[in-house]
């Protein structure tokens, strides 16, 4: 099996924010679950069955979500997200970070504990849920956060004329409701029907680097934020959004009025990220669940015995 820890480093795997809020909202990640959930091959989905306890990969993908007021699990909140400098690359950003507690670095630790078939069931039941949600979070272009403005949790756009969020809401929620996406099943199956990629195309998404992802969506930062900011001092510079240190911004009534155009763009946007996000779930749960020796052995764990396990050395 390919080890993701030499992939991450040297730049080879199509794996490949302080932020608080929620990558996707709950039908984004079943959308991408139940999309993942098409292509995963009867062996990998029965042996993904026994490690879920038959909780489906939708429910699952979310199941970290579920989590995040519990304290105990407050050592995974930063392996949501992932903070780099517009500017900057991947591989610069983790030559400078020595200790990281990231998405890559999370993603990592639950892959291979994953493959490892001396884990215990129980420690993969939650390794396979946080699998499912960071590959998701990282599929939502604010999850790698510009490192001003929280994922643009601090930024503030009008979805319509009454209504004032923040920037990374609206993309975690308000364009799938405005594309009809109020139920994950539902949407997966539109998507699969008229959004999917060629044969092609969905090889291509399935080979190639954990890094891209994280191009990419340093590659859609200019198109998510509503304006001409290219550089981090005109980052710096936005008045919709409060940028630590900044007196620029001027209060949620300057919140952008955001253009049919944009929205359209948006949906779009957010369309190919679901549809890639579950293909390349679906490409890595048939690598890692197709080995019958994927599942792990039983044995009884307290909560405290298996958060251990994910401890990031």
């Amino acid at each position: 099996m390919t080890n993701l820890k030499w992939i991450l480093v040297a730049g080879s795997l199509v794996l490949g924010f302080g932020q608080s809020a929620l990558a996707w909202g709950p039908v984004g990640h079943e959308t991408i679950g139940e999309i993942a959930k098409q292509y995963v091959s009867p062996a990998a989905a029965q042996n993904i069955a026994t490690v879920l306890e038959g909780q489906s990969l939708s429910v699952a993908s979310n199941w970290p979500d579920t989590v995040r007021d519990d304290h105990d699990y407050d050592s995974f909140k930063t392996i949501h997200y992932f903070d780099i400098k517009t500017g900057m690359s991947v591989e610069q950003k983790q030559r400078e970070d020595k200790k990281p507690n990231d998405a890559l670095a999370g993603l990592e630790k639950v892959y291979n504990l994953l493959l490892d078939r001396t884990v215990p069931r129980s420690v993969k039941t939650v390794a396979l849920r946080y699998f499912l949600h960071i590959v998701g979070d990282l599929h939502q272009p604010l999850h790698v956060g510009n490192t001003l403005d929280r994922g643009g949790n601090q930024c503030y756009v009008m979805v319509n004329e009454s209504k004032v969020v923040n920037l990374h809401s609206a993309w975690d929620s308000d364009f799938i409701a405005l594309d009809h996406g109020n139920n994950g099943p539902q949407y997966a199956s539109e998507l699969i029907k008229n959004s999917f990629p060629n044969a092609m195309e969905k090889a291509r998404i399935e080979q190639g680097q954990i890094v891209d992802w994280v191009r990419e969506a340093q590659s859609l930062r200019s198109l998510v934020y509503p304006d001409d900011a290219r550089t981090i001092e005109q980052e710096r510079a936005r008045t919709f959004c409060s940028i630590d240190g900044s007196s620029q911004f001027m209060g949620t009534d300057q919140a952008v009025h955001l253009t049919d155009t944009y929205k359209k763009q948006a949906i779009a946007i957010t369309r190919k990220q679901l549809v890639t996000g579950g293909i390349r779930i679906a490409y890595w749960m048939n690598k890692i669940f197709e080995n019958p020796d994927s599942v792990g052995v039983v044995k009884q764990l307290s909560k405290s015995q298996i958060i251990k396990y994910f401890e990031l050395k």
